[in-house]
């Protein structure tokens, strides 16, 4: 998306950690803990600590897909660790007819 490109034409810094973001709210939705879910019991979750290692740079118009695991659950306190395994970018073909 051209909006989450900077000035050296790869995803800007902070548009990894939104897509990561997005890839959590799924997983949890995937769960059943719907946006829906949190508002009806009056919860929601909170981001405690994030921290990202930039790898290799994705460009424009590539596909990224974000693998999350679910690696730590605490029962007593409900707290949980997620891990993002890595980006997987490719080149996305577009046909303009």
């Amino acid at each position: 998306m051209w909006a989450q490109i900077d000035a050296n034409r790869h995803m800007r810094h902070s548009a990894y950690a939104d897509i990561c973001a997005q890839a959590r709210s799924n997983m949890l939705n995937k769960m059943g803990f719907s946006l829906d879910k949190f508002a009806q019991f009056q919860i929601g979750p909170i981001l405690f600590r994030e921290e990202l290692i930039y790898a290799k740079e994705v460009h424009l118009d590539e596909y990224v897909q974000v693998k999350v695991e679910l690696t730590k659950y605490n029962k007593i306190n409900s707290r949980f660790s997620f891990l993002f395994i890595r980006f997987i970018a490719r080149m996305a073909h577009y046909v303009v007819q």
